[in-house]
């Protein structure tokens, strides 16, 4: 019930081949299909430029998708994850992963599940496929991890004359006739800027930092009736030594990412209970594990985690049954795992 994905197309084929020469095949086709898919939706949006895109371009669009590109579209547009990968794959193990990827991207937060209506479309998003073959939205292993990228964004921007204020909460996003004109902190200072980003929720953004009378009212409108839930929970270790999967070797966890899941039946049980807002022991689980000065890290992606649960709120007992969880389904995978745990968080 696990497989690791790797982020390099050959190796993962040469590794699929040797399993099952048609599941190999029809891996190859259904990457194919998304990035000549995810390519035409590309060129749709550069069109538009965020605005309608003129029947013209549309046209020349459509024309140059000819009619098999269109039959495409409409089956990945229309149709939900589980009836695109029902007809490209035969292995629910292969269908999960695909699904897990799905997920992982923009559509995390909108409560989609295998069967939802339409949500075949996440699959363009999936971002270890735009990875491995190039493609224009992709996820890049950084060695050195998180704290790499962390660290070269601080001295990228130092050296262009950037200041960085620790510590300091950001009291309200001052605008005026809906555009943001300046940032107001707790200790009083207001600090004018010609451009504010804001690396928040987009309605704790506007409703708590932003007096959201003052924007447009479609603006406000559409803000408003923007839905988000929390679906994916992420739990963070340190282990004493790299995990050993079975049958695998630890080399295989440098590359890519190990997927756990039983399948795409349970996996939906997992959506179900989500929506009812109770922890599932169906949630599929995707699993990395990189070095960082000397420590090894690793995290763990669990789906259909609810962030509000039906019956109580989430405390440390709820929190470290998660955790055991998490660590009992990747034992089943790696014997051991739980002995070389150094600290786990959730």
């Amino acid at each position: 019930n696990a497989i690791v994905r790797d982020a390099d197309p050959i190796a993962m084929d040469r590794r699929l081949r040797a399993w099952s020469p048609r599941e190999a095949d029809a891996y190859r086709n259904f990457c194919s299909l998304i990035i000549r898919q995810r390519r035409l939706l590309d060129r749709y949006l550069a069109e538009g430029l965020g605005q309608k895109v003129p029947k013209r371009a549309t046209l020349d669009i459509l024309k140059d998708a000819g009619q098999d590109g269109m039959l495409e579209a409409a089956a990945l547009y229309s149709g939900s994850i589980r009836d695109s990968l029902d007809r490209a794959f035969e292995s629910d193990l292969l269908k999960s992963v695909f699904l897990a990827g799905a997920l992982e991207g923009p559509f995390s937060g909108m409560g989609l599940g295998p069967w939802s209506p339409t949500s075949g479309l996440a699959l363009l998003f999936d971002p270890l496929t735009l990875q491995a073959y190039n493609a224009p939205w992709q996820r890049r292993r950084v060695k050195g991890g998180r704290k790499a990228v962390i660290t070269t964004l601080q001295e990228f921007i130092a050296a262009a004359g950037g200041t960085f204020i620790r510590d300091a909460k950001v009291t309200e996003v001052v605008n005026a006739k809906g555009v943001a004109k300046a940032v107001a902190l707790e200790g009083g200072q207001y600090i004018e800027a010609a451009e504010i980003i804001a690396d928040v929720d987009i309605k704790r953004a506007a409703f708590s930092m932003i007096d959201w009378k003052t924007l447009p009212e479609e603006r406000a409108l559409g803000i408003a009736n923007i839905r988000s839930r929390a679906q994916v929970a992420q739990a963070n270790f340190e282990l004493s030594q790299w995990p050993q999967p079975k049958r695998l070797h630890e080399s295989f966890l440098r590359n890519g990412t190990l997927h756990i899941s039983d399948g795409l039946e349970k996996t939906e049980r997992a959506f179900d209970d989500w929506k009812a807002g109770r922890l599932s022991e169906n949630c599929p689980i995707q699993f990395e594990v990189w070095e960082d000065n000397g420590k090894i890290l690793a995290t763990a992606f669990i789906h259909f985690v609810p962030g509000a649960l039906s019956e109580g709120d989430w405390d440390d007992k709820t929190k470290v049954g998660l955790i055991g969880q998490v660590v009992k389904s990747l034992a089943g995978i790696a014997p051991g795992f739980e002995k070389t745990l150094v600290d786990a968080r959730l």
